[in-house]
């Protein structure tokens, strides 16, 4: 969660005021890609995925993309 601290006088300074937040659809992070963006190009790494192809795709990547 994240305060919200609102500008006021010393004398109506009040205790930080907290808001409850309800997601409507978590995220199953266990199965959720991971988002590797370089420049205008964005992958999404998956569980399974394969580090070498993932490794050669990178580093075409970073060599052609500015």
């Amino acid at each position: 969660m994240k305060r919200l601290e609102l500008e006021t006088t010393e004398t109506s300074r009040t205790s930080p005021q907290w808001l409850s937040v309800e997601v409507s659809h978590p995220l199953d992070e266990k199965n959720s890609p991971l988002i590797v963006n370089i420049g205008e190009f964005s992958i999404e790494v998956k569980e399974g995925f394969n580090p070498l192809l993932f490794n050669e795709v990178v580093q075409v990547l970073k060599t052609h993309v500015k």
